[in-house]
């Protein structure tokens, strides 16, 4: 269990963020991405989405890392979880709670939580978890701000009735509008 706190809230020796040992808002190294079995799917000139096997620092449990890069630097970067035989969303849970309470130790106080079943939802039951969540009739969610410009958070999904997942997220808040930015420039000079 410690290993996962120490891979999921590592800092570099100059204070910036390392999650799973990627460094957000730098560029990562060509050894890194080879060390961690990276493959590139580029979006455009100036994004592109990793998908990698490994990290530099893993975290017990994780069955896949991706990050995204724009203009060269890792803006977010993620650890997914995968369940399966998971309907009732046992296992889902249980390591939600893990890892709300690691990072709450680091990070104190969650911004933004939430775990509720929408208004409506055809898969209430209690062996429908896993369906709730891949309609999207359930949510199981919690953030943390961190410092000025990041958002750490963990969000559970599921992709059919039995298969479950969780995904730790640590990224630059700044993203989107960074995004944009970049698509409106790219927009402007096509014409």
């Amino acid at each position: 269990m410690s290993g996962l706190l120490v891979a999921v809230v590592s800092s570099d020796a100059a204070g910036a963020l390392t999650p799973f040992g990627f460094p957000l808002g730098r560029a990562l190294s060509a050894a890194k991405r080879k060390a961690a079995g990276c493959v590139s799917d580029r979006q455009n000139p100036w994004r592109e989405f990793l998908h990698c096997s490994t990290a530099p620092r893993p975290v017990t449990g994780a069955d896949h890392y991706s990050a995204d890069v724009v203009d060269g630097k890792l803006r977010r970067v993620l650890a997914t979880f995968a369940f399966t035989l998971d309907a009732t969303g046992v296992k889902v849970r249980s390591k939600f709670g893990e890892l709300k309470d690691l990072l709450a130790a680091k990070y104190g106080k969650p911004k933004n939580a939430y775990d509720f079943l929408h208004a409506g939802a055809l898969w209430k039951e209690r062996g429908e978890f896993a369906m709730a969540l891949a309609q999207d009739e359930r949510t199981l969610y919690v953030s943390w701000a961190i410092g000025k410009h990041h958002v750490a958070a963990i969000d559970a999904g599921a992709s059919d009735r039995t298969t479950t997942s969780l995904t730790v997220a640590y990224e630059d808040e700044r993203l989107t509008d960074l995004v944009k930015k970049k698509q409106k420039e790219r927009d402007s000079k096509a014409f």
